[in-house]
């Protein structure tokens, strides 16, 4: 039996997507127990410790925004002689546009992220692209795929229906300048017969720029907007939506990203216009998806709401291959494979 000890808040998209699959893990063979942070650690943690086989964690082992313990849990962890790995979603390296580019180097949160790589006895990532840039900080990486949780209730279906062609972007308030690159094609878009939707927005400044992008300045009346939800509930957002867009700026840090949006709209039998790159050529092609440049939005769009069966055809195409290529049982199961090589290295 490996007993792992997952770090996690289990209120954050990145946990649940990254470190809430563990509880899925064969309990024959893992007994998993979930602590929200190991931070301020108290002098008996190495006893406690001792417990545990594996210690996992997302980013950085502490997330004080005043004191960086990492040195004093290491210490920890070592005396235990527990197997340390954490888990990247995407690149440590904010880009200064980012908004929490600030917070990120005032706490420094960016040195905490690699001090884990180099110190952490694996490492497992979310793209093939991450992975990558990962190496020369820790070479026992492992690919493991964000699926979406189909046990997990708000994964519902239950399609509400629509005479205009529903067509939304769902996303949070760093997708700024994701969606200025777009905002001319946006605009175009008041003349077509279709419903434009911001699923996601809250009070704030970013949010109300994305809405600004959508709605043409508030000129367009066929805009409205599905106010954010929780992480354990915004995928019902996708019930009431018949296309999603997801345009994505290009660089090294939108690189490392994953291709999450486009496995929760098929998942979720949505059709999808998305950036012709990575993450999204991962699943995207031209039989399940319509890739598109910088100025292919419009058309995109438009050539949907033309033949509204291709939607269908999309979605459906599109649901078949992330079923297929993104089932989370598998990745659980690499998990475990990854785990149970690591326990058997010696100390």
């Amino acid at each position: 039996m490996i007993k792992v000890l997952v770090i996690t808040t289990e209120r954050s998209g990145v946990d649940m997507y990254r470190l809430n699959p563990h509880r899925y893990m064969d309990s024959e063979k893992f007994q998993v127990a979930f602590t929200p942070t190991l931070d301020n650690p108290a002098d008996d943690l190495t006893e406690k410790l001792k417990e545990f086989d594996v210690v996992v964690f997302s980013r950085m082992l502490s997330r004080d925004s005043q004191t960086d313990y990492s040195a004093d849990i290491m210490t920890h962890l070592n005396k235990a002689k527990c197997k340390v790995v954490v888990d990247y979603d995407d690149s440590w390296n904010l880009p200064k546009y980012h908004d929490l580019y600030k917070t990120y180097e005032k706490n420094g949160y960016r040195l905490r992220q690699v001090k884990a790589a180099r110190f952490a006895d694996g490492v497992t990532v979310s793209t093939p692209y991450l992975e990558n840039k990962i190496l020369s900080y820790n070479k026992n990486t492992e690919v493991i795929k964000n699926c979406v949780d189909y046990k997990d209730v708000q994964w519902t279906k239950f399609k509400t229906k629509s005479d205009r062609l529903r067509v939304a972007f769902i996303g949070a308030k760093d997708h700024v300048k994701d969606m200025a690159m777009i905002d001319e094609q946006l605009c175009m878009m008041q003349d077509l017969d279709i419903d434009l939707i911001y699923g996601g927005w809250a009070p704030g400044e970013q949010n109300n720029k994305i809405a600004s992008y959508m709605s043409c300045k508030g000129t367009n009346d066929n805009f409205d907007v599905i106010p954010a939800l929780d992480v354990t509930c915004y995928g019902q957002m996708y019930n009431h939506v018949d296309v999603c867009l997801a345009p994505l700026h290009k660089d090294e840090f939108t690189q490392c990203k994953s291709e999450l949006k486009a496995l929760e709209a098929g998942f979720m039998d949505c059709a999808i216009i998305a950036s012709n790159q990575i993450p999204f050529t991962y699943v995207c092609n031209e039989d399940n998806s319509i890739l598109v440049d910088k100025n292919g939005w419009y058309d995109a769009v438009k050539s949907l709401v033309d033949n509204r069966d291709r939607v269908k055809e999309l979605a459906e195409a599109l649901n078949k291959d992330v079923m297929k290529h993104y089932d989370i049982e598998n990745e659980v199961a690499k998990r475990e494979a990854f785990y149970e090589k690591l326990c058997k290295k010696k100390n």
